[in-house]
């Protein structure tokens, strides 16, 4: 059995699927079915066979090589994130909860969103996760990262001048 390497949107992960049905190479984007549902990503390893016991481990696989369709539905799918991040936005204003939203992701069957939102404190947000999922019609996942995890997933420049660590090369954090 075949495995690649697909590199995640956000929070710009590498994941490996298994890739039995469909020929795809580093650089090419592709549809992928994991645990959260379907994701959109870029191969950023060619095929490797995989033993068989490591592979049974292995939930996720790469559905087809993404189409002119998926291009453009994935287009909207960043406008649409746009606008559910506002959405959030506004009803975290409405509660005056103590929360930063980072960033907002759909998967992209549009059945998922996560938020990814930095706080000092514990929030409840037990309410307004109700509140999102009636207004937004899906599946609603809060995240709470850590400052470095934001630094990584917005970016930034280094006191030395170049790219963070963290968003260039540096991929776990302790």
């Amino acid at each position: 059995m075949d495995t690649v390497r697909i590199r995640l949107r956000k929070p710009n992960r590498v994941v490996r699927f298994l890739c039995s049905n469909v020929t795809i190479e580093r650089g090419e984007r592709c549809v992928a079915r994991s645990e959260r549902g379907l994701e959109y990503g870029v191969c950023v390893a060619p095929p490797q066979h995989c033993p068989d016991e490591i592979a049974r481990q292995i939930n996720a696989k790469v559905i087809r090589k993404a189409t002119e369709e998926d291009e453009t539905a994935f287009q909207r799918l960043v406008e649409e994130e746009a606008g559910a991040q506002q959405v959030c936005l506004e009803m975290i204003r409405e509660r005056d909860l103590p929360m930063k939203v980072v960033e907002t992701e759909f998967t992209f069957d549009r059945k998922r969103v996560c938020f990814y939102f930095t706080a000092d404190q514990r929030v409840d947000f037990r309410q307004l996760v109700r509140d999102l999922a009636h207004r937004l019609h899906m599946r609603i996942e809060l995240r709470h990262i850590q400052v470095r995890d934001q630094a990584k997933m917005v970016g930034g420049i280094g006191e030395c001048g170049r790219v963070l660590c963290c968003q260039g090369w540096l991929r776990d954090f302790m």
